[in-house]
């Protein structure tokens, strides 16, 4: 789990971009590690926004998941193309 402070740094971005009537996009990353808990930071972001008191338009929000390997694979291929 994060350290408290960073979590309430994001609360007041994602404050002040709620404010604004923005939608939130949520991409839970590294979700091939043993100790992965997708479900449980799914269930955080959504106690988050209702801590921030969002919109029922904003909890309709889009999710996405990815794995490491993936992320490790992408970025090599892009490092070998700009060399």
């Amino acid at each position: 789990m994060p350290p408290r402070g960073r979590c309430r740094r994001r609360g007041s971005v994602a404050g002040k971009a709620l404010a604004l009537g923005l939608k939130p996009i949520v991409l839970v990353n590294k979700i091939d590690r043993p100790d992965a808990e997708p479900m449980r930071v799914h269930d955080e972001v959504l106690e988050l926004l209702m801590d921030l008191e969002a919109t029922p338009e904003q909890f309709n929000f889009p999710s996405f998941i990815r794995r490491v390997a993936w992320a490790r694979r992408r970025w090599s291929s892009t490092s070998r193309e700009r060399r």
